[in-house]
């Protein structure tokens, strides 16, 4: 599966996962600036990241089922 999340800032985000792929594990993040990879420090990650998370996580699923990009919605 393939997706794109696309941001206020005009940020892009491509993104594609294989469920029939061999065992491995690999995240390979590349941008305009440089690339990293797996092995650096844990970066600090708090409950408001993860709310974050969640919505992203939801608004995936609604665009799948509508099949058009949707929206974060983030509740009050």
């Amino acid at each position: 599966m393939a997706f794109s999340m696309y941001f206020p800032s005009g940020l892009v985000a491509q993104a594609s996962t294989c469920c029939s792929a061999a065992l491995s594990s690999t995240l390979y993040i590349e941008g305009t600036p440089g690339s990293v990879i797996r092995g650096g420090p844990l970066p600090p990650s708090g409950g408001a990241e993860g709310y974050i998370d969640m919505a992203i996580i939801e608004a995936l699923y609604r665009s799948a089922e509508a099949g058009v990009p949707q929206g974060v919605e983030f509740g009050s």
